[in-house]
């Protein structure tokens, strides 16, 4: 099952929620450490603290999958792992981070449902990238988990005038 942590357009009630989420089979209140910006464009950016990436995604859907599983398995199924995960998620606080809001869905159908994703992302291998996407810790309730997000870098952020969001929760404004 592949896993994403959305926090934008993708979020249920967007526009961009049904079209590209044909395939989701659940989908939970989740969060993330960053800091999240309202973008010029009229969609958001979010910065991730980079000793929170546990993976860069490639150009083969079934090799990320595959990826996110063996990273969970080595790093978030225990409970020693779990406490690690909320001494990482102080810490960042401690750094100026924040939780920014959002939906960690699982989607079947994963070559399909990644490759509309990335489109969408305008996220490709090697080349320029309006968006990474990465593996980073999620947490649903008290729990954590990885998943992929769909991340921007800090000179991206400052071209697109991106306004820092302190509440951590996107909400499209319009004129």
């Amino acid at each position: 099952m592949l896993m994403v942590f959305v926090y934008g357009s993708l979020k249920r009630g967007f526009e961009n929620h049904l079209p590209y989420c044909r395939y989701l089979q659940s989908v939970s209140e989740a969060a993330v450490i960053g800091k999240l910006y309202g973008l010029s464009a009229g969609y958001p950016g979010l910065l991730v603290p980079g000793g929170f990436e546990r993976g860069v995604g490639t150009a083969d859907a079934l090799a990320d999958v595959a990826l996110q599983q063996r990273a969970s398995a080595a790093w978030l199924d225990s409970d020693i792992c779990q406490g690690e995960s909320r001494g990482m998620w102080n810490a960042a606080f401690d750094c100026g981070w924040g939780e920014v809001y959002g939906e960690l869905m699982a989607f079947s159908n994963v070559q399909e449902s990644l490759a509309g994703l990335d489109d969408l992302e305008a996220y490709s291998v090697g080349g320029p990238c309006l968006y990474r996407r990465v593996l980073v810790p999620v947490r649903v309730a008290d729990r954590y988990q990885l998943a992929w997000v769909y991340v921007m870098d800090e000179d991206t952020v400052a071209s697109f005038a991106g306004e820092y969001i302190e509440s951590g929760m996107w909400r499209k404004t319009t004129c």
